[in-house]
């Protein structure tokens, strides 16, 4: 779960190859971008501290960087809901395959649902390249996971 940690720097250096809606469709490249997003503001937060150094660790968090951390933090925790969520279904106990759909469709909704309401870091560090219109992309993904969303 926190193995993205280990991998900070060279998730700060991907570049998205995703150029469809299709591409968004894959929990992977959903996961990807989930990593992304969230290591973009831990190194973030961790430049600030450093920058800051001489700022007490008190005020760096209650004052100077509070609203950072915590959008930090709440990143932090949508990966790794999106993550237990994604362990979950893939374990293999479910056995009635429309459920394994339905958890599955669900499972990409949620992850595309953060993507497309947070996804400023994935452009400031580099991941979504200028060119390729990444929300409309991700936008188009959870209109086509709705649509295959079956009772």
């Amino acid at each position: 779960m926190f193995q993205y940690l280990k991998d900070i720097d060279e998730l700060s250096r991907k570049v998205c190859k995703a150029k469809t809606k299709e591409d968004f469709l894959s929990l992977d490249q959903i996961e990807e971008a989930l990593k992304v997003n969230v290591a973009f503001k831990l190194n973030r937060v961790a430049a600030l501290q450093k920058e800051h150094y001489n700022v007490s660790k008190k005020d760096f968090v209650n004052s100077l960087f509070a609203a950072d951390i915590v959008n930090m933090s709440q990143t932090h925790i949508k990966y790794v809901t999106f993550w237990t969520f994604r362990k979950r279904i893939e374990r293999g106990d479910i056995k009635c395959k429309g459920n394994l759909h339905n958890l599955t469709n669900l499972c990409k909704l949620y992850g595309l649902y953060q993507l497309h309401n947070d996804c400023k870091s994935c452009y400031e560090c580099g991941y979504f390249q200028a060119g390729t219109a990444f929300s409309e992309l991700i936008l188009n993904a959870m209109k086509a996971v709705n649509l295959e969303l079956r009772p």
